[in-house]
C-alpha cells in the first residue's frame, strides 16, 4: 500500500494520506501509534483532517489520537480541517472537544483559517460554540479582515450577522474596509458599508479607504467610497490625497474618476508635491500625467525643495514625459533650491535623451547650478560621456570653474571616470588648471586613487610635481590615500621627487605613514634612501611617531629596522612610546618595547612619561605593558610637572581598572601634588566612590590636610558627593577620628 511519493511518512501516514481505511485500522491493530509525529510534528490525525476524511479521523480517535496536536506551526487538525473545509471533519472535531480558540504561530485560530479560505460550512459548524468571533491575530486581524481581503461575501455576511465587529481594527488601524477596498472587492464593500463600516476611517498612516482603492486602481471601489461620502481629498500622513497615491501607482482610469468627483488637482503633500510631481516620477505615471494636465494640473509648481515636475522626469530619467510638459507650457530652466535646472539633474543622472530633449527646447547649457556647476560639471560628476559629449557639442566652456574653482575635469578626476576626462582633453580642456586649493586634475585624481585618470593626465603632460596650496603635490595624496599602491609606483616611476615637503616639511613618507598605506610607503622606500625618513632637516615629528599615533602596527614593524633610535622626541618631547600609550594602540607598544622604546622618559612640556599618559588614558593593556617593561620600579610614582603621578592621573579621569592595577604595582596612595592634594583627593571632588574606597583599602590618610586645612570629607561636602562622603566617614578607624572630623566641617 506504499506509495512512492509519500515514501518519507510512516505507513500509517501513508495509509491516510491515499484514504485506505482498511489499511489504518489493521495498522492500528498492530499497535501503530496514532500520535506519531513526522519532522513537523504532524500527525496521522494531521494528514486525515488535511484529506477531509472524517472516518479515518474518528478511527484515529477512537485508538486514542490527540485532538489539540500542533505541529510545527502550531496547526491543529481543527485548523487543517477549516482549511479544506471539511464541514464532517469539524464536526466529528469538535464532538471529541476540539479547541475552538487555538492558535498557530501566526496566533490564527481556527475560524480565521476557515475565513480566509472561504470554508462556509466550517464557519456555521463553529459559530455557535465560538464565545468570541472578534478574536484577533498576531496581527489584531479579526476573521472578518481575512474574509474581507480575500472576498468572501458570503463568509463576510455571516460573521457579521453573528455579531462580528464591522469596525475593528487591526495592530496598523486598518479596518476591514481598508483591506476590502485595497483588494478591489465591491460587494464586501457595501456589504461593509451598509453594515456601519466608516468611510472616512484612518489607520494609522492616516489612510482612508479611498486611499487604499488608490492605490490598487479600484474604480469601482473608489466610486462606492464616494457615492457614501468618502473624502476624496483626504490626507494620510505625509499630507497625499488619494489623487496622488493614483498617480504615483500610474492608475489613470482612478486619476480621472478622482478629478471627475472633485478632488484637489493641485493639492500638495508634506513635502510641496502636487499629484502631477508623482505622475512625472512614476513609473507608470505617464497617463496620469496627460489626464492632470488635460485638466489644467499647474506644470510649474514646485515643491518644498523648490522642483517643478520637470525636475522630476530629468531625475528619473521619464523622456516622454518631460516632451510633454514642456508642450503644455513648463518653464524649461526653472531652477530648485540648489539652484539646478532639469538639465542640471538630467546630466548628474546621465539621461542622455532627456537632456537632448531639454537642449533643443532652449534650457541653458551653460547655466551654473548648484555650487555654480554647469550641466557640463554635472555629468563629469556623474561620470556619462554621452551626455558629456552631447553637453560639448553646444559649444560649452570646458574649462568653466565652480565655487570652488574645479573645472568639470576635475570633477572627471575626482569621479574616476577616464571616458569622460579623456574627451575633455581631446576636446581642449586645460588640464593645468588649479582650483582654489591649488590643486590640479592630477592631485584629485591621486587623492582617489583613480590610476587610469592619473595615467592618461600624466601622459597627456600633467606636472606630477605640481604643488597646491598646503604644499602637497600629487605624490602627496597618492601616498595617503591610494592603497593599492599603483598611483604612488606611477608617479615615482615618472620623475614624482619623494622629498618634496609640505607647508609643515612633511615628505610623502609622512602622509603614506599617517594614512595607513603600506603598499605606497613600500613603493616609496624601494625608491629612496633612509636619509628620506628621517634627517637634521625634516620635522621632528618623525614616520615612526606617525605610525605609533594612528596604530599602523603593520607600518610600524615596517619601519622599526630603518630606525637605530626608537626614543627620537617630537617637537613636544614625546617619544612614538608616548604616542602609542596615549592612543591605547597596545599592539604598538608592545612593538616598541620589543625594539628598545624607554619606559621612563619624560616629555618636554610636563615632564610625563608614557605611563603618565595610559594611565590617564584609561589604556589598561597598554599601562599593563608599560608597568611590566619599566627600567626603573620607581616610574609609576614619577611626578610630572605638577608633581602628578601616574595614579592621580587615573584617578582624576575615573578610569578604575588603571586604579586597581597601579595600586596592585604598589603606587603610592599618599604622594601629593604641588598643591598638596592626595589622591584621594581627586576621587571625592569627581564622585569616584569605588575608587574613594580602593585608596582608603590600600592605606590613604583620611585625617590628611591641604594647605588651605580642608580633609577629603571638607571636598566630598562641598562637592555634594554623598556616596563619597559615607565611604571616608566608614573608614575613620575610631569614634576619636569621626568626632574630630566632624568638628572640622
Amino acid at each position: 500500500m506504499v506509495i512512492q511519493q509519500f515514501d518519507d511518512e510512516s505507513a500509517l501516514v501513508q495509509a491516510v494520506l491515499i484514504g485506505d481505511s482498511d489499511e489504518v485500522l489493521s495498522l492500528l491493530q498492530q499497535k501503530e501509534d496514532p500520535n506519531q509525529q513526522d519532522t513537523d510534528k504532524r500527525s496521522p490525525l494531521h494528514a486525515a483532517a488535511f484529506k477531509g476524511d472524517s472516518r479515518i479521523a474518528e478511527e484515529l480517535i477512537m485508538n486514542g489520537a490527540r485532538v489539540n496536536v500542533k505541529d510545527n506551526k502550531w496547526l491543529t487538525p481543527l485548523h487543517r480541517a477549516c482549511c479544506v473545509n471539511s464541514e464532517d471533519t469539524v464536526e466529528l472535531l469538535l464532538k471529541n472537544k476540539a479547541d475552538l480558540n487555538a492558535r498557530d504561530k501566526h496566533w490564527q485560530t481556527p475560524l480565521h483559517i476557515a475565513a480566509a479560505n472561504n470554508a462556509v460550512e466550517c464557519v456555521e459548524v463553529m459559530l455557535p460554540h465560538l464565545l468570541n468571533i472578534s478574536i484577533t491575530d498576531r496581527g489584531g486581524r479579526t476573521s472578518l479582515h481575512h474574509a474581507a481581503y480575500n472576498g468572501h461575501h458570503e463568509i463576510a455576511e455571516l460573521l457579521i450577522s453573528h455579531g462580528c465587529i464591522v469596525n475593528a481594527c487591526d495592530k496598523k488601524d486598518r479596518r476591514p474596509l481598508h483591506y476590502a477596498a485595497y483588494q478591489g472587492h465591491e460587494d464586501l464593500v457595501r456589504l461593509l458599508l451598509n453594515h456601519g463600516a466608516d468611510a472616512n476611517v484612518k489607520d494609522k498612516g492616516k489612510c482612508t479607504p479611498l486611499h487604499a482603492a488608490a492605490a490598487s486602481g479600484n474604480v469601482l471601489v473608489a466610486n462606492t467610497l464616494i457615492e457614501v461620502g468618502a473624502d476624496p481629498d483626504a490626507r494620510n500622513l505625509f499630507g497625499n490625497t488619494p489623487l496622488h497615491i493614483a498617480c504615483l501607482n500610474g492608475h489613470v482610469n482612478l486619476c480621472q474618476e478622482l478629478i471627475y468627483c472633485r478632488a484637489v488637482i493641485n493639492s500638495v503633500n508634506l513635502k510641496g508635491q502636487t499629484p502631477l510631481h508623482l505622475a512625472a516620477a512614476s513609473t507608470h505615471g505617464k497617463d496620469c500625467l496627460e489626464a492632470l494636465l488635460k485638466e489644467g494640473a499647474d506644470f510649474n509648481a514646485q515643491s518644498e525643495d523648490g522642483r517643478t515636475p520637470l525636475h522630476m522626469t530629468a531625475i528619473h530619467g521619464r523622456f516622454t514625459r518631460s516632451k510633454t510638459l514642456i508642450d503644455y507650457g513648463a518653464t524649461v530652466d526653472s531652477v530648485d533650491k540648489n539652484g539646478c535646472t532639469a538639465l542640471h539633474i538630467a546630466a548628474l543622472y546621465g539621461h542622455e535623451l532627456l537632456s537632448g530633449t531639454l537642449l533643443n527646447y532652449g534650457a541653458d547649457p551653460s547655466k551654473p547650478g548648484f555650487k555654480g556647476r554647469t550641466p557640463l560639471h554635472m555629468c563629469c560628476l556623474g561620470g556619462f560621456v554621452e551626455c558629456c559629449r552631447k553637453f560639448l557639442q553646444t559649444g560649452v566652456d570646458l574649462d568653466s570653474q565652480e565655487v570652488t574653482g574645479k573645472t568639470p575635469l576635475h570633477l572627471a578626476a575626482f569621479k574616476g571616470s577616464v571616458e569622460c576626462l579623456d574627451l575633455l582633453v581631446s576636446k581642449g580642456a586645460n588640464f593645468q588648471v588649479v582650483d582654489h586649493f591649488q590643486r590640479t586634475p592630477l592631485h584629485i585624481a591621486a587623492a582617489q586613487g583613480h590610476y587610469s585618470c592619473l595615467y592618461t593626465l600624466a601622459c597627456f603632460g600633467s606636472s606630477v610635481n605640481e604643488q597646491d596650496i598646503e604644499g602637497c603635490t600629487p605624490l602627496h595624496l597618492a601616498a595617503a590615500y591610494d592603497l593599492e599602491g599603483k598611483c604612488v609606483k606611477y608617479l615615482v616611476e615618472h620623475k614624482a621627487q619623494p622629498m618634496l615637503r609640505d607647508r609643515r616639511g612633511f615628505t610623502a613618507f609622512h602622509y603614506a605613514v599617517a594614512g595607513g598605506n603600506t603598499a605606497g610607503l613600500e613603493v616609496l622606500l624601494a625608491n629612496s634612501t633612509l636619509l628620506s625618513l628621517y634627517s637634521n632637516d625634516l620635522p621632528k615629528l618623525t614616520p615612526l611617531h606617525l605610525a605609533a599615533y594612528y596604530g599602523h602596527t603593520d607600518i610600524l614593524r615596517l619601519l622599526l629596522p630603518l630606525f637605530s633610535d626608537t626614543n627620537l622626541r617630537d617637537p613636544s618631547g614625546r617619544t612614538p612610546l608616548h604616542l602609542a600609550a596615549l592612543k591605547g594602540h597596545t599592539h604598538c607598544v608592545q612593538l616598541l618595547l620589543r625594539c628598545g622604546a624607554s619606559v621612563c622618559v619624560h616629555d618636554s612640556v610636563l615632564q610625563q612619561t608614557p605611563v603618565h599618559m595610559a594611565a590617564q588614558a584609561g589604556h589598561l593593556d597598554s599601562l599593563s605593558l608599560l608597568l611590566d617593561n619599566a627600567e626603573n620600579v620607581a616610574i609609576i610614582d614619577t611626578p610630572d610637572t605638577h608633581k602628578r603621578t601616574p595614579l592621580m592621573l587615573a584617578v582624576g579621569s575615573g578610569h578604575t581598572d588603571c586604579v586597581i592595577l597601579l595600586l596592585k604595582s604598589k603606587a603610592d596612595v599618599n604622594i601629593v601634588d604641588k598643591d598638596r592634594h592626595p589622591s584621594l583627593f581627586r576621587a571625592v571632588v569627581f564622585g569616584h566612590q569605588e575608587i574613594c574606597e580602593l585608596l582608603l583599602t590600600q592605606g590613604a590618610d583620611v585625617m590628611f590636610q591641604d594647605l588651605g586645612g580642608k580633609t577629603c570629607l571638607h571636598l566630598a561636602a562641598a562637592c555634594g558627593h554623598k556616596d563619597c562622603y559615607k565611604t571616608v566617614l566608614d573608614h575613620c578607624k575610631s569614634s576619636q577620628q569621626r568626632d574630630l572630623l566632624a568638628t572640622t566641617q
